[in-house]
């Protein structure tokens, strides 16, 4: 009588065990992805610089342009001034930033098994957050945040970085499904 209900409400016979457990780690990984999304969030556009941090925040920019166009001249700027643990935190986030979508998403959705994923979520979610970050910018009067395109570049570069770790994860994962499976023939 439950496989028939089952059937009946949702067209198909009722999940195995094994794909009940692969459904609820889908659901785990899309709703771990949703909460790092909103700490992406959290960190590029909060906290708002107002009242008397506003003040505080218009004087980290004085004498710097709010917006820079010209790619990896604010790295090149800062590489001098930084030391390693810097330079690993302020460049190496923002090229980790995506690798979760670009990792996680490929392996939730096979749609997302091509090559303009990581170009999407890389390029299309970097450009939203330096977008939003400069309307923010001329909300508030100041650049509390800047708008630098070198940040676009590090984040997709970061993109294809996650994908090309799923492609490897996938072809390892096929490459040891082959050897199992020629180990178990019968010889």
């Amino acid at each position: 009588m439950v496989v028939f209900w089952q059937v009946r409400r949702r067209g198909r016979p009722a999940q195995t065990a094994g794909a009940r457990r692969i459904q609820r780690l889908r659901i785990t990984v899309a709703v771990v992805l949703a909460t790092y999304a909103w700490w992406i969030c959290s960190v590029a556009f909060f906290p708002l610089p107002l009242g008397d941090s506003a003040a505080a925040s218009a004087g980290g920019f004085a004498g710097r342009a709010w917006v820079n166009l010209v790619p990896f001249r604010e790295i090149i700027r800062a590489l001098p001034q930084l030391d390693a643990a810097q330079i690993i935190r302020e460049f190496g986030g923002n090229v980790l930033l995506f690798v979760p979508f670009t990792l996680a998403g490929p392996l939730l959705w096979a749609r997302l098994r091509t090559w303009w994923w990581p170009l999407a979520a890389g390029l299309g979610g970097s450009l939203a957050i330096e977008l939003i970050q400069l309307a923010l910018s001329g909300v508030v009067g100041f650049p509390y945040r800047q708008t630098d395109v070198d940040d676009v570049i590090l984040n997709t570069f970061g993109a294809f970085l996650g994908y090309a770790v799923f492609l490897a994860v996938i072809a390892f994962a096929r490459h040891v499904s082959r050897r199992s499976e020629a180990g178990a023939s019968p010889q």
